[in-house]
């Protein structure tokens, strides 16, 4: 993970299992495990960054993407700031930071 350099240029998307849920709740079988795994190589094999999905690793949809998945990240909520780090491949913890106008947000190493 990085940060994006080019406002302009996102370098990622994050989607929440609980928002496709609540999709699936007005459009019934809009994003099932069968189908999500084809819905995120389609929309990756054309983006310049990555997608973010976050949701419980019981769910069927994040289970879905265990074996295409290049990382696998753990967030958790501490002290008023989210943490992020890497389970596989194992990285250091970083804190993410509100960004400026340059970056919308940061990554501090925490030591």
């Amino acid at each position: 993970m990085s940060e994006n350099t080019t406002p302009d240029t996102p370098n990622f998307g994050l989607i929440w299992t609980s928002g496709l849920r609540a999709i699936n709740s007005v459009r019934p079988g809009a994003y099932t495990a069968d189908t999500f795994p084809g819905i995120v190589h389609s929309y990756l094999h054309r983006a310049l960054g990555h997608a973010v999905v976050v949701g419980p690793r019981d769910d069927p949809l994040i289970q879905s993407l265990v074996l295409m998945a290049h990382a696998h990240l753990r967030l958790s909520w501490r002290e008023g700031r989210f943490f992020v780090h890497g389970i596989v491949p194992r990285t250091a913890s970083l804190v993410l930071l509100a960004g400026d106008n340059v970056s919308p947000y940061h990554l501090l190493r925490v030591v």
